[in-house]
């Protein structure tokens, strides 16, 4: 039998300094992804993943809107303020995907 909890992920690896941008509508947040940063207009969160004990969920959350290592992005320009809307994709340094604790106590790479 299949476990819901084997498909559930718990916690993902987020890359620390790739900050996190300015709207929660993945269509307009994939808008201001230029290449490997964001177009300059943009105004970034930068403390996506430096504090784990923090309650903000830009600077430790995950949402799996869009793929691992897409853009993310929040309303707001306040870095030190939690944002209401989110889009907060995993993010590492490899190629293809994060590393995953999945609700089972496995881990994979997706």
């Amino acid at each position: 039998t299949s476990s819901g909890l084997r498909v559930t992920q718990g916690i993902a690896m987020n890359a620390v300094g790739l900050g996190s941008g300015t709207n929660e509508n993945p269509r307009q947040c994939l808008a201001f992804q230029n290449g490997s940063g964001y177009v300059a207009t943009a105004s970034v969160k930068a403390k996506h993943g430096r504090s784990l004990w923090d309650g903000q969920a830009e600077r430790n959350g995950f949402t799996t809107i869009l793929p691992p290592n897409s853009t993310s992005c929040s309303e707001g320009t306040n870095a030190n303020a939690d944002a209401t809307n989110s889009i907060l994709s995993p993010s590492s340094w490899h190629k293809g995907g994060v590393q995953c604790l999945m609700g089972d106590g496995s881990v994979r790479f997706i």
